[in-house]
């Protein structure tokens, strides 16, 4: 901060710094006034050797290669006020010389080494003569009769002042190794000027936790207590041993709990075929009897009705058991894209947004995607069912169009999908022209057997959703 009186902080010494090693950062902040100003001071000084490279919210990657802001003895004064374009922020950093005017983005924070908070007192700009305050000796009156700090003595002592200032970044230490060797060879104490300059402004201050409060004990006026008076050191009380009471076992009711919980893949859905096996039951019709289940509980009462080893086991309908299963929750979102030559051009860009609409959708909801391409001759799977929305987005946005609609084949394919899965847990989004022009079998007609096809996929989904991509907008028909 500049104050009226500019020797109770040396300003310049943070500007002498720079100007000695550009290649150290400088970050200019508060009044803006003021970092014009002080940025106009600091070019004065170099101008003769750096060339000014100016870079603002407007500029873009293909400009900064344009003017080449990472070549040498280039000196980048950035002024985005944390507006900068990412990927700009990332090729500055390879620049020599930077400094950042307002504020600087997260990915040069580390790049400019010096931050100067300014202020400028309102007296001092409104009369105009800010030359003290902005006063960069042209021969500083300080020198060093050497080199100033070794290179390893410079970088354990940023290493040590970041580790007692909480800082743990790798490129601040070595700007900050670079800023105490140009503050030694102009005379200055680097440790001083680390930390007012380097560390400091980076630091946060840690309060010590504050001691707990007293807590006041009940006193105890009985016989046993008292009779513990004068049993410590200097005739003090010691207090009775305090009886906790046994905590109760309260861990496997919050484990059940946790297993019934929806969760983001939705509740585990009991299936009488598929899933994860759990207990066997009592069989009941329908459901498949497990036979090594059943064996297990039938022999020891096959044993009690007589039966020999050797002989042919006789089961009664009592001894059939089965094994419960649950499948994993969620629904599963089935794509089917028509990607045939008819829907070249602008009715496969409408394809590909709704499709890539419907991804967010999933995302949010934890849906398994597949994706089913008609195109060519036979329908393909170009996404097997997955959790990664950007894996589908990508195959969509690189999927071509051409060829002929087998529309028959991609419902079949869908459908065979479907069956892994609940009919209530299956969502089938159809986007196509409604066209189809290959046949299952040769010789046959491909409308007939894409209606017959789209029957079978309604058994296996309870929500069937065909989208006829035309040239006006879209139609939707839901099943």
């Amino acid at each position: 901060m500049i104050t009226d009186e500019p020797d109770d902080v040396q300003f310049g010494e943070a500007l002498a710094v720079f100007v000695a090693d550009p290649g150290v950062g400088l970050m200019l902040t508060g009044d803006a006034w003021g970092c014009e100003q002080a940025f106009a001071a600091v070019a004065r000084r170099i101008q003769d050797k750096w060339r000014i490279v100016r870079v603002g919210p407007a500029d873009t990657p293909e400009s900064l290669a344009a003017a080449d802001a990472t070549g040498n003895q280039r000196l980048v004064r950035v002024s985005a006020w944390g507006e900068l374009d990412p990927a700009c922020a990332a090729i500055l950093r390879r620049a020599h010389a930077v400094v950042a005017v307002g504020s600087a983005p997260p990915a040069l924070a580390a790049r400019c080494a010096l931050v100067v908070p300014l202020e400028v007192p309102p007296r001092a700009a409104a009369g105009g003569d800010v030359s003290e305050l902005f006063w960069i000796p042209d021969e500083p009156p300080w020198s060093a009769a050497d080199d100033g700090l070794a290179p390893a003595e410079a970088a354990r002592l940023a290493t040590a002042m970041a580790q007692d200032f909480g800082i743990a970044d790798h490129e601040l230490e070595y700007r900050a190794a670079r800023a105490a060797r140009a503050a030694s060879r102009l005379g200055l104490n680097p440790e001083a000027v680390l930390a007012r300059w380097v560390f400091g402004p980076r630091g946060v201050a840690v309060q010590p936790p504050s001691p707990p409060p007293p807590v006041d004990r009940p006193q105890d006026t009985s016989a046993e207590t008292g009779a513990l008076e004068g049993a410590g050191d200097g005739g003090e009380t010691v207090a009775p041993p305090i009886e906790v009471p046994p905590t109760e076992r309260t861990a496997w009711p919050r484990r059940r709990a946790r297993r019934q919980l929806p969760g983001r893949h939705g509740p585990p859905a009991p299936d009488r075929t598929r899933g994860r096996p759990g207990r066997t039951r009592p069989w009941s019709r329908g459901a498949r009897p497990d036979v090594p289940a059943t064996l297990a509980f039938a022999l020891p009462r096959m044993a009690v009705r007589g039966w020999r080893p050797g002989a042919r086991p006789r089961l009664w309908p009592s001894d059939l058991r089965q094994r419960e299963r649950r499948r994993r929750g969620g629904i599963l979102q089935v794509i089917v894209l028509d990607a045939s030559g008819s829907m070249a051009r602008e009715a496969i860009r409408r394809a590909k947004g709704a499709a890539l609409a419907t991804l967010q959708g999933a995302y949010v909801d934890r849906r398994t995607v597949a994706v089913v391409v008609a195109r060519g001759r036979a329908a393909y799977l170009a996404v097997p069912p997955t959790r990664s929305t950007s894996r589908v987005a990508a195959s969509l946005r690189r999927m071509p169009a051409g060829g002929g609609t087998p529309l028959a084949s991609a419902y079949l394919l869908a459908w065979r999908l479907a069956r892994r899965a609940e009919p209530t847990a299956v969502e089938v989004l159809v986007l196509t022209d409604g066209r189809p022009n290959v046949p299952l079998e040769p010789g046959g007609d491909p409308a007939i057997d894409a209606r017959r096809a789209l029957g079978v996929l309604e058994s296996a989904a309870t929500r069937v959703r065909v989208t006829t991509i035309l040239r006006g907008k879209p139609s939707a028909r839901t099943r």
